[in-house]
């Protein structure tokens, strides 16, 4: 896969209520946090942001 392939389609399904991508990276047969594949498009201050809301649990990072 490259960056920008289509990897999944967003949807509402069970007691969802916003549409939503559950989605895994692997690489070597190891998970890896896919919030590491985000930088390339944020500033510094809107990774931090990024990382800090990540951290919460329940939490959408609409």
């Amino acid at each position: 896969m490259k960056r920008g392939d289509l990897i999944g389609f967003v949807g509402s399904t069970g007691r969802s209520e916003a549409p939503h991508l559950h989605y895994e990276i692997f690489k070597d047969k190891q998970r890896i946090n896919p919030i590491n594949f985000y930088y390339g498009n944020l500033s510094a201050k809107e990774f931090s942001e990024l990382l800090a809301k990540a951290s919460l649990e329940n939490q959408s990072l609409d």
